[in-house]
């Protein structure tokens, strides 16, 4: 027995009955088929998929929905929809002319309202606020129950029966239900991530709701009525946030370097340092490297998988429309033939096309939600990882990533990889789409489909060599970015001395230059994408030549063009043009982002710094350094700069390192951080450290951001940590308090006063160690005197906590606890001051060279001086004074006079450029009073950059234009023009074709189909000559734009 003919003994009734559902002007089902398919449809939908709906259920974090009217609407209407099947199955025990099918259907639909009840319940206890799933099995239900609903009421003659009845009642509860999970349930009472007033309410919204976008409603009518701000934006979600993004893509990155040692790509050593794995490329083994392409899939297949099963669904019902139009057209020619079909078929089809495109619109939209959602994620993970590498690279690796090439890689590489994540399913999808469409052209017309074949299997060699050159361009172009961004950096930051020495054309020659090599390599590109545009743009044409005069040609009887055959071709042609159009940007995307892979590559593959150098042993002393070696890096150039160092800091010490210019005492700080290559003994650290730098590290922020930087404000505290560091003076002048906006690098403050609030900055931290690089260099001697007492000597702020005072300053040498000698990289001597000056070593001769360079400045150094005197005998220390003195003037005199000069120079350039605000006012000998009215003068140096509303003005086309070139501009729009007009030419032509031949059963005159073919040729050969024209044009106008405007830019920034 064949399937219908157990579906009827099942049913008592036919499954199927064409003539009632198909062929009739009133159309409907059997009623074997609404009790069966109509009901295992969408129950079998809640069944298949409810693996994964537990799933969903199991990992979700919130509980606790509260009692809404959404829930209790769902969970009051499932209760009177399980009362009416149990109805119904009792109606039909009673009755007498039943068959399986009518204890089936309602059995079926009782146990499947159960299980969704159940999931109601349960997902209302785990905190789901709205699941898709339930809403595609209630609209699915719905549409199912539509037609026997329509089948009731057709068959109702007047009496109403019980099922009559039941099914009225049924029907409306459905919708209801729909309706309620159209909308989302109330917050969570218990949540994992706090939602605040400004949380995205794409958290919260519906499943509906996310589908259509209505979320983001509210947002669009705001910046509909006003300009948006960053305040008027909602919170990143939690999985959207670079913390949450990060730990994800560093978790597997650890993972994709640990499948590379196990699989012997590269050996252990150190690399990459996160003190699990170390490991360092075999050089025996070629140039491999890991690479973050297996990270890339780790972290966001999941979504990127979702996003091409999307792309999937959404090529597929691609070709549905040609289907329908080919019935559609077919509906229309037998419109009063014999063939005639019902009116509603029209209707239909033209409904068909109307819902499936509806539908591609809403899965493209949904495709491209979640393709951006991971592309800025993707950037997200890789901009984040590049900046935490720059931070961690070694030294030697230092050397080969300048500043320029890792903005670069953050600003531009990463921006590749985002734009070709964008598109890259069309990779796959492309093909697909392209086969698909020659098959049902293959259905049309037959083996002329493979002339159109062969044009675009001809093209793709071309596709090849433009590659591999953009290739090469690429590689080019981004080497002289990374030179000229790296010039351009040194400039900002020398700015001072340049306009200083009137430097500034060279300089503006110099980055012009490196310029003119981007703009040489820059064009020749942008001739190469003219071309692909020219080939890509004709392709669809020459196809469509090729196919249409093949098909023509080959059996001028048989073969005749109708508009079944044309249209219908042309719309799978439309399909076809979409992935060919795309394949030369994904060419260029390709191409792209395989060279910014690479650089990434080769930077996340650099060396790091060991964070297994300064081990944390909580035992030890706080710092303990035993017989180490340090270097800068292993390069054949580097050289140890510490060498054989022992130092035992203990608790609450204040050391204090000396030694010549150049004998390694910033290294020894370096080196206790950890930031030099250690080759030999231990270093230990124990306990936080806070480090003064030699040269202020100042942020662009206020003054109280920088002292605070991030900690929580102890007003108490804070003041008291202004007052030591001898900055209240300072606050009392500037415009703003110390809510005054610092510059870049602290511009609009001197030396002095950067590196006193980089103390302040590390006294708030309230570290257990504290090292000082020389802080008291740039400050007056008598700032220095305050600064000391009342924070680094023994009865300072710090007098508790271990420091390491780095320091010329030999006045205040005999109140440290221990001094430390440095020359050449080595320790020559430690101990107490009066042990090192009993020992008459290196110390006495530092003391000598220093008194000495000091010449009549010696009022500070007076102590230090006589006791000299009594070690050596006033007439030797005189003798030995003199000696230094001669030597230094022989030797090193220039030096020093140069170094004086620079000095000079660098104070002049601070006291012009430093604010009104400055504490160091001539002509005054007390701090000035700001008047109050006036205290916000100054305060902000930076202001808030004020974005334009609105249209783009005429002005800024018209200068756009005039750097294209007035005649370039108006050629390309002609050109252009041009081209439209000869495409819709070409569309007019085909439609006259096709009405010229009928219905296609006479052949069409030689000489009238030949006369079509050359007019459509001659046109689509005219278009392809204008986009080549209009797209040379606009790759020269463009580059002209560039230029231009670069010029420009750099030549006012240089005239500031």
């Amino acid at each position: 027995m064949d399937g219908d003919g157990v579906l009827e003994g099942f049913c008592g009734s036919p499954f199927w009955n064409e003539t009632l559902t198909w062929q009739s002007e009133d159309p409907d089902f059997t009623s074997c088929f609404e009790k069966t398919v109509l009901v295992w449809v969408p129950c079998g939908f809640l069944w298949v998929f409810l693996p994964l709906e537990c799933f969903y259920i199991h990992i979700a974090l919130n509980r606790l929905v509260p009692w809404t009217w959404v829930n209790v609407t769902k969970i009051f209407s499932s209760a009177v929809l399980l009362v009416l099947l149990l109805c119904d199955l009792g109606f039909t025990i009673g009755s007498e002319d039943v068959h399986p099918v009518d204890y089936v259907k309602p059995s079926v639909l009782f146990v499947t309202l159960v299980l969704q009840l159940v999931l109601v319940l349960v997902e209302k206890k785990r905190g789901m606020q709205s699941s898709g799933y339930l809403w595609i099995f209630w609209f699915l239900m719905l549409i199912s129950s539509v037609p026997e609903y329509r089948s009731h009421f057709r068959k109702f003659s007047g009496e109403a029966t019980t099922s009559f009845i039941l099914n009225m009642i049924y029907f409306p509860f459905v919708l209801l239900i729909f309706v309620s999970n159209c909308f989302g349930d109330g917050r969570p009472q218990y949540l994992v991530q706090e939602r605040g007033p400004r949380s995205s309410p794409q958290i919260e919204a519906s499943f509906l709701n996310r589908l259509v976008f209505g979320w983001l409603e509210r947002l669009i009518w705001q910046g509909y009525r006003k300009a948006l701000t960053q305040e008027d934006l909602f919170d990143l979600a939690y999985e959207n946030t670079a913390a949450t993004v990060h730990k994800t893509w560093d978790n597997n990155w650890q993972n994709t370097i640990n499948t590379a040692v196990k699989k012997g790509v590269v050996k252990s050593k150190a690399t990459f340092a996160d003190g699990k794995v170390q490991i360092e490329f075999s050089n025996e083994k070629g140039k491999k490297q890991v690479s973050i392409f297996g990270t890339l899939v780790a972290t966001f297949g999941a979504p990127f998988l979702f996003g091409g099963i999307l792309q999937l669904i959404y090529a597929v019902m691609a070709f549905v429309n040609p289907w329908i139009l080919d019935l559609l057209i077919q509906y229309t020619n037998n419109k009063g033939g014999d063939l005639e079909e019902p009116f509603w078929h029209g209707m239909l089809y033209a409904c068909l096309i109307l819902v499936n495109s509806e539908a591609m619109s809403f899965i493209q939209s949904q495709y491209y939600e979640k393709m951006y959602t991971v592309t800025v994620r993707i950037r997200t993970a890789v901009v984040t990882a590049i900046y935490r590498k720059a931070l961690k690279i070694s030294n030697s690796s230092r050397k080969g990533s300048t500043v320029g090439e890792i903005v670069n890689l953050m600003a531009v590489d990463s921006q590749r990889l985002m734009d070709l994540t964008m598109y890259i399913n069309m990779l796959w999808s492309a093909p697909v789409q392209i086969s698909l469409a020659i098959y049902f052209l293959y259905q049309i017309l037959g083996p002329s489909v493979f002339a159109g074949l062969a044009v675009m299997i001809l093209l793709v060699p071309i596709n090849g060599i433009v590659a591999t050159q953009q290739r090469k361009l690429q590689i080019t172009q981004m080497k002289n970015k990374d030179k000229r961004v790296k010039l351009m950096n040194e400039l900002l930051n020398g700015m001072k001395v340049l306009k200083l020495y009137g430097w500034e054309k060279s300089f503006e020659d110099e980055v012009n230059a490196i310029r003119a090599k981007e703009i040489a390599v820059m064009k020749t590109s942008a001739y190469l994408s003219a071309v692909i545009s020219f080939i890509f743009t004709c392709t669809p044409f020459l196809v469509t030549l090729a196919m249409f005069t093949t098909f023509a040609l080959s059996d001028p009887q048989n073969n005749i063009l109708t508009a079944e055959n044309i249209f219908v071709s042309i719309s799978y042609l439309n399909i076809l043009n979409i992935p060919m159009a795309m394949v030369p940007m994904l060419i260029v995307a390709t191409v792209q982002a395989g060279v910014s892979m690479g650089r990434i590559n080769n930077f996340m593959n650099a060396e790091e710094l060991d964070p297994q150098s300064v081990t944390k042993d909580k035992k030890e002393d706080p710092i303990a350094v035993e017989d180490g070696e340090f270097w800068w890096g292993h390069g054949e150039e580097d050289k140890a700069i510490l060498k054989n160092v022992s130092i035992q800091v203990k608790p609450g010490a204040l050391v204090a390192v000396v030694g010549s210019v150049g004998s390694g005492k910033s290294s020894l700080c370096s080196a206790i951080l950890g930031e030099m290559e250690k080759t030999k003994g231990t270093i230990n650290v124990n306990g936080s450290v806070a480090y003064v730098a030699q040269q202020a590290w100042i942020q662009n922020a206020t003054v109280e951001k920088n002292i605070l930087f991030n900690k929580k404000n102890d007003p108490e505290r804070y003041k008291s940590v202004i007052m030591e560091c001898a900055l209240q003076a300072d606050l009392d002048m500037l415009p703003g308090g110390d809510q005054t906006e610092i510059g870049e690098k602290g511009i609009n403050l001197s030396g002095g006063q950067k590196q006193r609030v980089s103390l302040a900055r590390a006294v708030y931290n309230d570290a257990d160690i504290y090292l000082l690089d020389d802080p008291l260099s740039a400050v007056d001697s008598h700032v220095g005197k305050h600064i000391f007492e009342k924070v680094i000597g023994p009865t300072g702020c710090l007098n508790k906590k271990t420091r390491i005072l780095v320091t010329h300053a030999l006045t205040y040498l005999p109140e440290v606890d221990h001094i430390v000698v440095l020359k050449d990289g080595m320790i020559t001597e430690q101990g107490s001051y009066q042990e090192l000056l009993n020992k008459k070593g290196e110390f006495q001769d530092f003391l000598l060279q220093y008194l000495a360079e000091a010449g009549d400045d010696l009022e500070d150094l007076e102590k230090i001086k006589s006791e000299i005197e009594d070690k050596l005998g006033k007439v030797a220390f005189e003798r030995s004074v003199s000696r230094i003195k001669r030597d230094s003037e022989s030797s090193g005199g220039g030096d020093n006079k140069l170094s004086q000069l620079e000095n000079s120079i660098e104070e002049s350039i601070e006291a012009s450029t430093r604010s009104n605000g400055s504490v160091r006012r001539r002509g005054s000998a007390k701090p000035q009073e700001v008047k109050k009215e006036d205290s916000k003068v100054g305060q902000k140096l930076i202001e808030t950059e004020k974005a334009e509303t609105g249209r783009v003005s005429a002005s800024v086309y018209s200068y756009y234009f005039k750097s294209i070139g007035g005649m370039a501009a108006f050629l390309y729009l002609l050109f252009t023009s041009v081209g439209q007009a000869v495409q819709v030419i070409s569309g007019y032509v085909l439609s006259s074709w096709a009405d010229s031949n009928g219905n296609g059963t006479v052949p069409q005159p030689a000489d009238e189909r030949d006369t079509y073919l050359g007019v459509y040729g001659g046109l689509g050969v005219g278009q392809a000559v204008m986009v080549l024209v209009s797209s040379m044009i606009m790759a020269q106008g463009t580059i002209s734009a560039s230029k231009i405007t670069h010029s420009r830019l750099l030549a006012n920034m240089m005239r500031n």
